[in-house]
Parts: structure tokens; sequence; C-alpha cells
């Protein structure tokens, strides 16, 4: 991911954290490399509002939740329209409830436009089709991944809205799996919901470098840095490193006083 960052607090907390440690630079480097990516992997979404805390698990749940939920707002089975469900001629919407089950598009089509011209002129404006498609779903999404509003359309074949939530769900943990290549790195173990996708990263480790060891990681997933500007994800997790060393760095100052007083 890239965008612009200030990470003032991060590099005065890390200088100092260097200056006070008896480990050589190049090894804490690679320490808080480490830990850098597993506060990245929790900031990327999807995650809860304790990200840092929850589990992977729940944020995974967190992910399949909102797929779901952005399913249901462009698709909606036909057996589920109001106006089938308290009809005024239920004889009439029994029969084309029965061919909607049976996915009987052909004899629907031939009764709609005497028996229900609502109906026929959803299917004629496109707000009734006989299937869902990624494609249409993939229409309505927004540049943060997110189904921006607009009419339900309604579904005559019920399990092809299945079969788009589960393709979907599948590809939760897509945005997390940028970071594989950096966790990869460092041996850190993430689990096969992230592992399984296909995204783009790297890490690259000069930390072992005499005159100016450094690690860059990078997330390249697409629109990473829509992603970095809605959700802040590498600000927050040096913020969150730049927090644990300076506890760290207090813990070490109390110890050290404690032992001086003596």
């Amino acid at each position: 991911m890239s965008a612009s960052l200030d990470a003032t607090s991060f590099d005065l907390a890390a200088a100092a954290f260097i200056a006070s440690s008896k480990r050589e630079p190049g090894a804490i480097l690679r320490q808080q490399a480490k830990l850098f990516v597993k506060d990245v992997v929790h900031f990327t979404p999807p995650f809860p509002k304790n990200a840092i805390s929850a589990s992977l698990n729940e944020h995974r749940k967190v992910g399949l939740r909102a797929v779901a939920r952005d399913i249901r707002k462009v698709f909606m089975p036909a057996s589920k329209l109001k106006m089938l469900a308290t009809p005024e001629n239920p004889k009439l919407a029994q029969k084309i409830l029965g061919y909607i089950r049976s996915g009987n598009w052909t004899k629907l089509n031939g009764i709609l436009p005497h028996a229900a011209p609502r109906l026929q002129g959803m299917i004629t404006a496109g707000h009734f089709i006989r299937s869902a498609t990624l494609n249409i779903h993939n229409s309505r999404r927004g540049v943060n991944g997110r189904v921006v509003g607009g009419r339900r359309i309604v579904v005559m074949n019920a399990s092809s809205i299945n079969a788009v939530l589960k393709t979907q769900q599948a590809k939760v943990g897509t945005a997390k799996a940028g970071w594989m290549a950096a966790a990869r790195h460092f041996q850190l173990t993430l689990p096969g919901w992230i592992s399984r996708n296909s995204t783009a990263g790297y890490c690259l480790d000069r930390s072992t470098s005499t005159l100016t060891p450094f690690i860059e990681i990078a997330n390249l997933v697409k629109d990473a840095g829509v992603y970095e500007s809605n959700v802040h994800i590498v600000s927050r997790a040096l913020a969150q490193r730049a927090r644990a060393m300076t506890k760290q760095l207090e813990h070490w100052q109390a110890k050290a006083a404690a032992q001086f007083n003596r």
C-alpha cells in the first residue's frame, strides 16, 4: 500500500527503543517488522471494532457478514415479493410462484403480460431477472468494495443468489493476503482464508546491512491507496508499534530505576 504517512512518532519511538536495547539494530528491526506485519494484517479489512485483540477468525466472520449484507442489497428472491406473499388473487400468485420455483421462465413470461403487468414491467425494466450474476453484483460496488445504494433486483432462480454469495465470500481475506509475502518472510503464520488468496505484495529485507539497515514491506492489492485513505491501515499499525515500544521502554526504565534505588 502506498500513501502519504507521518511516521514521526514511530521513528522517535524506534530510535529510543534501539538506543535503550542491548540487541543490535538489525535484530530489533526484524523483530519490530514481524510485529508490524501482524498488526497491519489486523488493521486491514475486514476487521471488528477491537481489531488488534480480536482473533482473525472474528475478522473473517465480519467479512462474511459484510458480503452477505451486500448481496442482499442487490438481489432478492422472487418468492419473497410482497405482491406474491399477500396477493389479491391467491390462485394466480400460486401459479406464478410455481413457475418461479420450477424455473420455468418461458411460462412465467407468457402469463405475466395479462395476469401481472406490474411484474412484467419489472422484467422489462431489468428489475426482475432469471439469475443473479457476479457482473451485476460487481457493477453495484463502490471504490471501497462495498455495495452502494440502489433498487434491489428480483431474481427468479434463488440458488443463483447463493452461488454469487459463495463466490464472493471465498474472496474474503484478499486485502489481508497482500501482506503474505512479508508474513512468510518473517515466518508469521496466517489462516488459510487469508493465505489462499493470490494477492500481490513484497518484502525487501536489508536489516543485515552494516550501513543503513532497512526493511521494505508493501501490500499491492488493487485499490490499496483507497483502503489506506479510508481506514489508515499503515498509520494505525505504526501507531500501535510506537505505543508498544514506548511501553516496553518505560518498563525498562522503571526496572532500571528500581535497581538503582536498592
